[in-house]
């Protein structure tokens, strides 16, 4: 394995994508755990304590912006890497991007996403 992270948790409803995303850090040497809301996501995380969180946008229960800012508000959770993979990034304003540490467009290359997980972009 590369790099120094070894637990990612993937927060997307599309089942399908989450799936190769999961399968992506998987081959790559992560542990994984996946979640389709936010609901969902948050106790995932508190449990997995990931490194890196890969994070959709369009979650069916909310925005997925509203679980970034909740992350980064709770002093246990903020030092996680957000890394927000989204076909529409245009909807993130400056304050939300400052705190994600990347912001990839879909469709993105693995190989992208995995060194934004790594903290290497």
């Amino acid at each position: 394995m590369q790099g120094s992270a070894t637990r990612a948790v993937i927060v997307n409803d599309d089942e399908a994508l989450a799936r190769v995303l999961a399968e992506a850090f998987r081959d790559d040497g992560w542990e994984v755990a996946r979640s389709s809301d936010q609901l969902e996501a948050l106790g995932v995380i508190w449990l997995a304590r990931p490194d890196v969180v890969v994070l959709d946008l369009d979650l069916p229960d909310v925005h997925g912006q509203v679980l970034l800012r909740a992350m980064k508000r709770e002093p246990d959770l903020r030092p996680i890497r957000m890394v927000v993979a989204t076909g529409y990034p245009t909807i993130l304003g400056a304050e939300d991007r400052m705190l994600a540490a990347a912001v990839l467009r879909e469709p993105f290359e693995f190989d992208g996403l995995l060194s934004a997980g790594r903290g290497a972009n």
